[in-house]
């Protein structure tokens, strides 16, 4: 989580940053060297019966995009600094505006026919029976785990709380690693203070 942020536009330090997870993925892809963990999650969605062709899991369509030799994206230093991390561990991160959640966070199996719109979007989905999604007590925030965020959630420059997740499926991912990187490149660019916890599924439930 993150508390009391000041996220702005942009800032040339974390810019920076930006082009050296970048420099390395394309070094990846010239070495034709996939990463463990690009496979790991195309083969978990084939797993929960998604097509990781037509959903494209939100870690490898990053990467796929880097490795292209497309810039990441500028979005504000918050999800910026996120999606360093996620690239440079290779360690999906989603996150949620925590003045926009209604009660608790659940990660759950779908009912189905629950709606969801998605970011960048005005267009609501349905999903699917038996997806498995994030949610709060009103309404769905993350389709198919870690596919989709939530257009009603998302971070802005006004923002000041947040609450981030990490999904790791390999006891290979430096997890802890990445949450004590992603913690400092928080306070170092959006200020405020951070605090951090891992789960293992079938813990919990959790206060946030």
């Amino acid at each position: 989580m993150g508390e009391g942020l000041s996220i702005e536009h942009e800032c040339q330090e974390l810019e920076n940053l930006k082009k050296e997870v970048e420099a390395h993925i394309i070094s990846l892809k010239e070495r034709c060297e996939l990463p463990q963990a690009i496979n790991l999650w195309m083969d978990a969605y084939r797993r929960m019966g998604v097509s990781s062709k037509k959903h494209v899991p939100t870690l490898v369509a990053m990467f796929n995009r880097v490795a292209k030799g497309k810039p990441i994206p500028t979005i504000n230093t918050l999800v910026d600094s996120y999606l360093v991390v996620e690239l440079r561990y290779l360690i999906p991160v989603g996150g949620y505006d925590l003045a926009k959640i209604e009660g608790n966070i659940h990660l759950r199996t779908s009912s189905g026919n629950e709606e969801f719109i998605p970011l960048g979007s005005t267009e609501k989905e349905l999903t699917r029976p038996g997806e498995i999604v994030y949610s709060d007590e009103k309404k769905v925030l993350t389709r198919f785990l870690n596919y989709k965020d939530s257009e009603l959630t998302k971070i802005e420059a006004h923002t000041r709380d947040v609450v981030l997740m990490m999904e790791s499926l390999s006891k290979e991912d430096k997890l802890e690693e990445a949450l004590e990187e992603l913690s400092k490149l928080i306070k170092r660019f959006c200020r405020g203070s951070t605090s951090t916890f891992i789960a293992e599924v079938g813990d919990g439930p959790w206060e946030l």
